[in-house]
């Protein structure tokens, strides 16, 4: 079988236990016959063959040309950063997999099944497109590997976990788990987790449970012999707090404070303690210095492989103290290295520990749980100690081997093969959400069947309307009508363009003339007026690219639960730009709208369920319909291409708006959907409060919503950057002091931040 993996970590780079489980993994396939392709980023676009039936493919990621001098006219996706110019690094990437996937593609690829971690969502635009139909991704299966995703972990490290971009990058996780033809989870722990905060424990998604594949190398040092002179317990991993470094430190320091003889050896990178504004390993050493100099307690920093390994072989124990754990691969490399491990109950660990004859778990939960384990193993002889190893060994070599692995992997691979999907519903980030109750049912299909009737309100744009008519006349769908509902003009220019209209175009536009009574009752009557089964909504200056129709209506006829399909949006005119829109979902959508109103809709759907409130006579109408129709469980999804065009006007009705106008309309849109903001509001308060107030938020994976706050932030750190950089440039002389690989390191995120304080400056003064 073909195996594609997509993944952030693969040796010799990466930065913890994925990209050990991808050594592992495709080294199993390739060994048992099976051709495997890996698909990562990297600095260059380029393909190596590091085994036998193992290749890798490396796209060069979008985010090195950040810093690239483009002209002033240059379109978004024209930039040589693109997509990273106009999405945070995770939404970027995962676009740029699904590049990258699309392209092998194309060149003959074909892969029997897709492997993709789930970890900042890298699948989200891979997976989005496989169901909007793409060419080629249709029939290949799609794996998301559950290792440790965002959502979960963001508050156990103290980070706001509703602060944007990255509580995006966990809704885009939560997509791929609902996306994905097949879930697959290493440890019982992770699973239940998953189905606890997506489903709140009530039935959810399969995910099946397989441990991850690991065989210890040959010049690993098992067995080493024990020093029970020097006990040393050793903590491999990250200084996290989810890694639980924090109680641990706690509780060997009342062991010192007791007379207890030992010495903890952290081996690991450093984190952020953002609570604190200082990394984790900063504060251990500061609160802990006394211990650093009495050689109690050691940090060894991030060391290579062989290093660690020597440095587990010397240990008396190891130590898995880990607050959320999955399947910690410190702990499977300790066990197979024959060491008896001391984990925590909150994670895999505890499962490959198994009883007390391999090693010991503890609850956090339970009080001096640790301190206890702790003191059994410090009063075990050695050679218990190591016959506890040795079982422990036997016991985890059994659980990674694989041989057992494999067969275990390939049965759930050809199942996932052989099972069909829902093809008529679309995926939902709601859909395990108990406080998302679609209740009302969809109501029988409107129209003739197959039509596409384009609605065009027109309001004194006599300037514009022919241009948008024939954007709407070059579709290549066909049936389709226009229908120009002239919502009162009186602008004798404008009124003589729409009244010859009908005659200049090749194709029949009917115009229907009502009383001016604003944008929302003219959309409204140009819905009942149409005669389609489907409703494209187009404003009179917009325009729309060929195929976007065509490509809409597909989508609208393959699912029952989708109504409303759109696209990403270029602007023009009087400014450049873009939107990146995204398919619909509660929370986010109760603070900021998702999309443009460039659109096309079912149309029996849009008069049941979204029909344009005229009480919100200011605008945001469109806004508020797509509230409407989400809540009576009617699907939005977005293209990911940009179809339409917005046209930036210096007298548009949205930049007439002031902020106390847009404020009052969010105000109507609360009370004509009380119930809903108080079925999220714990959610809503806390997005607000992180990210400020919604009407200024640009797309959930822009990371420039909160610019004002942030340009003061990127300032002081172009301000030590630029500083350091000097210090650099000025101790060139000295190559002890100038490390060669510290100043690449120290210009290339000067540069970076160069390029970063002129997007901040572009984003404040973006039109709306």
């Amino acid at each position: 079988m073909q195996l594609w993996f997509l993944t952030t970590e693969y040796p010799p780079f990466y930065g913890g236990g994925i990209g050990t489980y991808m050594q592992h993994a495709t080294r199993m396939f390739a060994r048992a016959g099976h051709d495997v392709t890996v698909i990562l980023p990297g600095d260059e676009d380029g393909v190596e063959h590091p085994e036998d039936r193992i290749e890798v493919v490396r796209f060069r990621r979008g985010d090195m040309f950040l810093g690239s001098e483009v002209l002033p006219d240059t379109e978004p996706d024209g930039h040589p950063a693109f997509p990273h110019n106009v999405m945070s690094h995770w939404p970027a990437l995962s676009y740029q997999f699904a590049d990258a996937v699309q392209k092998l593609l194309a060149t003959g690829g074909s892969p029997g099944l897709i492997e993709v971690q789930d970890y900042g969502g890298i699948g989200y635009y891979l997976l989005q497109k496989k169901w909007l139909g793409y060419a080629g991704l249709a029939e290949i299966p799609l794996i998301v590997h559950l290792h440790t995703p965002t959502f979960e972990i963001l508050a156990l490290d103290q980070y706001p976990d509703c602060r944007l971009p990255e509580y995006w990058v966990g809704q885009m996780e939560k997509f791929c788990i609902t996306a994905a033809d097949g879930l697959l989870c290493p440890s019982r722990f992770l699973r239940g987790r998953i189905l606890q905060a997506m489903t709140n424990g009530e039935s959810g998604p399969d995910i099946e449970v397989m441990p991850l594949p690991f065989e210890f190398p040959a010049t690993g040092e098992a067995g080493a012999e024990l020093n029970e002179a020097e006990k040393t317990f050793v903590y491999v991993g990250r200084l996290e707090l989810r890694k639980g470094v924090l109680p641990l430190l706690e509780c060997c320091e009342r062991l010192w404070e007791a007379g207890e003889r030992f010495t903890l050896l952290m081996v690991g990178g450093d984190t952020d303690f953002y609570t604190r504004g200082v990394t984790v390993g900063e504060y251990l050493r500061r609160r802990y210095r006394r211990r650093l100099e009495d050689g109690r307690l050691q940090f060894a920093g991030k060391v290579p492989p062989d290093e660690c390994a020597r440095l587990v072989a010397r240990a008396w124990a190891v130590l898995v103290p880990s607050l959320y754990e999955n399947f910690p691969l410190t702990c499977v490399e300790a066990m197979h290295a024959g060491k008896l491990v001391i984990g925590s109950s909150a994670g895999g660990q505890a499962e490959m520990i198994g009883g007390e004859e391999c090693g010991e778990v503890f609850d956090w939960a339970v009080d001096g749980a640790l301190e206890s384990a702790l003191r059994k193993v410090l009063r075990m002889p050695a050679g218990e100690v190591a016959a506890a190893g040795a079982r422990a060994r036997e016991r985890i070599m059994e659980m990674t081997a694989y041989r057992n692995v494999l067969a275990r992997r390939m049965d759930f691979y050809e199942r996932i093969k052989r099972r069909g999907r829902e093809a008529r519903l679309f995926p939902a980030v709601n859909r395990f959400d108990r406080r998302w109750t679609p209740s009302r049912p969809a109501p029988a299909p409107a129209g003739e069947p197959g039509l596409l009737s384009v609605v065009i309100p027109f309001y004194n744009m006599g300037r514009y309307i022919e241009e948008t008519v024939q954007s709407a006349l070059a579709s290549t769908y066909r049936p389709l009508e226009i229908v120009v509902v002239d919502d009162g003009s009186d602008d004798p220019e404008s009124l003589a363009v729409l009244e010859a209209l009908p005659s200049s175009l090749p194709d029949p536009v009917r115009v229907v003339h009502t009383p001016n009574r604003g944008l929302a009752a003219a959309r409204n009557t140009g819905a009942e007026n149409a005669r389609g089964e489907y409703l494209a909504l187009l404003d009179a200056d917009d325009l729309v690219e060929p195929e976007f129709y065509a490509r809409c209506v597909e989508i609208l006829r393959r699912y029952d639960n989708i109504s409303l399909v759109y696209s990403w949006v270029r602007f023009f005119d009087s400014a450049k730009g873009c939107f990146i829109a995204n398919n619909l979902e509660f929370p986010y959508l109760l603070a900021h709208n998702m999309l443009a109103a460039i659109c096309v809709l079912k149309r029996s759907d849009f008069l049941a369920f979204a029909r344009n409130k005229p009480r919100l006579s200011a605008g945001l109408e469109d806004y508020e319909s797509w509230i409407s129709l989400y809540e009576a469980g009617r699907l939005g999804v977005c293209i990911p291409e940009f179809l339409t065009r917005y046209r930036v006007r210096r007298d548009s009705m949205l930049r007439g708006m002031n902020d106390h106008a847009v404020l009052f309309m969010y105000d109507e849109i609360v009370r004509l959907h009380a119930a809903t903001y108080r079925r999220y509001g714990d959610e809503l308060f806390r997005l607000l409060n992180t990210n400020g107030a919604s009407f200024a938020w640009n797309s959930p994976g822009d990371n420039w919503q909160s610019a004002e706050r942030r340009v003061r932030w990127l300032e002081e750190r172009l301000r030590q950057v630029e500083e350091e950089a000097q210090t650099l440039r000025s101790g060139g002389a000295a190559p002890c002091f100038a490390d060669p690989a510290e100043m690449g390191v120290k210009m290339a995120l000067w540069t970076l931040v160069r390029a970063l304080r002129r997007k901040v400056k572009k984003i404040l003064f973006r039109p709306n």
